[in-house]
This record gives C-alpha cells, structure tokens and sequence, in this order.
C-alpha cells in the first residue's frame, strides 16, 4: 500500500510531517523566525547552541501546522543521516493550537522540543 508516496528524485526535498504549511524561507543572521505569533532568533530555536548556529545560519527553514487529525510523527525530509538532535529544554508539554496560540507567551520556546 503506498497511502504516503515519496518522490524519488535526490533534488527534492519531502515534508517530514503531515500537516499544513504555514511558513518558509531563509534563515538570517539578525532575522526573527515567527512561530505562533512570536519572533524567535535562531539562536533561542537553538538554545544557544553555537555550533549548531553555524551550521544553519544560512539556512532554508520552513514551518507546518499539525492538527490532532494529522499524523505525528516527524521524519527524514531528504535522503541522509541523522547525526546529532538537540534537546531544547522548556517547562510544557503543551499541544499547539491556531486558535488560541496567541495567548500564549513565547509558546514554541517555551515547550519541551
């Protein structure tokens, strides 16, 4: 059964996740990524991890919406391998929502990752 088909070409790059996307484009080094209503630099996304830092400063990101409807499981969006993942620390577990996102102070930052 291949309810998920993937694109086989090398050149392209998969959405890791089901869901919806809400946002893309280039990471800077002074630009705010903006995830539920909130600017966050990428150093915060990356708990001031420098190493990490340089190696995505100049980087593509993009962000997607999952519902509780939607699969949640992430996974590889191109062919390679995991090497390293970084726990970013944060006091909730809290589910995301569209609707009521905005009430919640540096929700993302916040939010085990």
């Amino acid at each position: 059964m291949n309810l998920r088909p993937i694109n086989p070409d090398p050149l392209i790059i998969i959405c890791p996740a089901d869901g919806i996307l809400t946002q893309f484009g280039y990471f800077e080094n002074t630009k705010e990524l903006q995830l539920k209503n909130h600017g966050y630099t990428l150093n915060a996304l990356l708990a001031e991890n420098e190493k990490m830092i340089k190696l995505f400063k100049y980087g593509i990101f993009f962000t997607t919406y999952l519902s509780p409807k939607n699969y949640h499981r992430i996974h590889m969006p191109c062919d390679g391998v995991l090497k390293k993942m970084l726990y970013v620390p944060g006091e909730n577990l809290h589910p995301y929502d569209t609707i009521h996102i905005g009430n919640i102070l540096a929700y993302g930052i916040q939010n085990k990752n």
